[in-house]
């Protein structure tokens, strides 16, 4: 809290509502569908970091749109730390993925995905030439060891200037100061300023009484009392797993 007042987060938590199954807004809050969300985990619908992914080369590329002047823009750079969070999670390390940024928008920079970037352009041979060292090894060596070495040695993590044609090598992390975060920034989430971590694979949260100590400011009794009323049953204990999270039972999964 600090950007809001006590107030503002009380009325704004008391009044945000929801959305019904037809996406219309509704004054009540939306109640996650335990079966549904069970449902999601289990058929991979919400990507795992394991499984196919551990064996797939990545290439996580991205024309950055996340300027102010975008403001419904939903190709949000935060994504990309996410799934890289999940690979983490799941397999200790990220070897196979590489992040690259560049300038998205149609006034400085190529575009969101556009054909004319070196950036991108350049990526998709790598991809190539990624793909076929990786393939071309038949030995017996662990897929994760085949994928890492198979790398393109220029195949880094980086961001890039001047319509891609100037490339700043280092890697890619989540809202530290560094040289492509200054030029980049990837903003957060609600739900991660909540509370929720980096992977944000937590649809529905498991709850904990309110615990008026861990806000980083003080509450009056008639503050309180009015949270506690908002969140009768607690509120997010983003410390457990979510509600029916769990890995998917297999690759490839359909309804």
């Amino acid at each position: 809290m600090g950007a809001i007042t006590k107030q503002q987060f009380l009325d704004l938590n008391r009044n945000i509502g929801g959305y019904d199954n037809d996406g219309n807004y509704v004054s009540t809050r939306t109640v996650g569908d335990v079966a549904a969300i069970e449902a999601a985990y289990i058929s991979g619908r919400i990507t795992y970091g394991g499984l196919g992914m551990r064996r797939t080369p990545i290439i996580d590329y991205r024309g950055y749109v996340d300027q102010p002047e975008n403001p419904n823009e939903v190709h949000s750079r935060f994504h990309s730390f996410s799934m890289r969070q999940r690979l983490l999670e799941a397999n200790g390390n990220f070897n196979n993925q590489v992040m690259l940024v560049e300038d998205g928008s149609t006034t400085t920079g190529n575009g969101l995905f556009s054909d004319t970037s070196p950036v991108l352009s350049h990526a998709l041979t790598q991809m190539d030439e990624w793909l076929t060292k990786y393939l071309a090894d038949g030995t017996s060596t662990p897929l994760p060891v085949k994928i890492n070495r198979a790398k393109p040695s220029d195949l880094v993590d980086a961001c890039f200037t001047q319509k891609g044609t100037v490339k700043i090598a280092e890697q890619q992390v989540y809202q530290l100061d560094t040289t492509c975060n200054q030029l980049y920034p990837a903003f957060s989430t609600p739900r991660m300023v909540a509370g929720e971590p980096l992977a944000n694979n937590v649809l529905k949260c498991q709850l904990m009484p309110i615990d008026l100590s861990l806000y980083k400011v003080r509450f009056t009794a008639s503050e309180a009392a009015q949270l506690k009323a908002i969140f009768p049953q607690g509120v997010c204990d983003y410390s457990q797993p979510g509600v029916g999270q769990q890995p998917p039972d297999g690759t490839w999964q359909a309804f």
